[in-house]
């Protein structure tokens, strides 16, 4: 669950965050019920809003984070189809 902080710097008024999914203080929150998006870190290759160009190769690193890796790549997020740009 996201927990709200205050920091109150001497320059500025009071700037209120959340934590986002994994704990990490967000600077800019997202909008309510605005779209988020995580990596399916299981299978990155098998999500279905993730594109890769160049057919690059991908491991796993021994900590569990994934490395891509070819000479020229492009590591895309898609739009959802339902997703409409006047909601913006």
């Amino acid at each position: 669950m996201a927990q709200d902080r205050t920091f109150q710097p001497s320059s500025l008024s009071n700037i209120t965050t959340t934590d986002d999914a994994f704990g990490i203080s967000e600077i800019y929150p997202t909008k309510e019920n605005g779209r988020e998006w995580y990596i399916n870190m299981s299978r990155p290759e098998n999500d279905s809003l993730v594109s890769i160009t160049f057919d690059p190769n991908i491991t796993r690193n021994t900590d569990g984070s994934w490395r891509v890796s070819y000479p020229h790549l492009r590591f895309n997020v898609d739009t959802p189809q339902e997703w409409n740009s006047g909601r913006m």
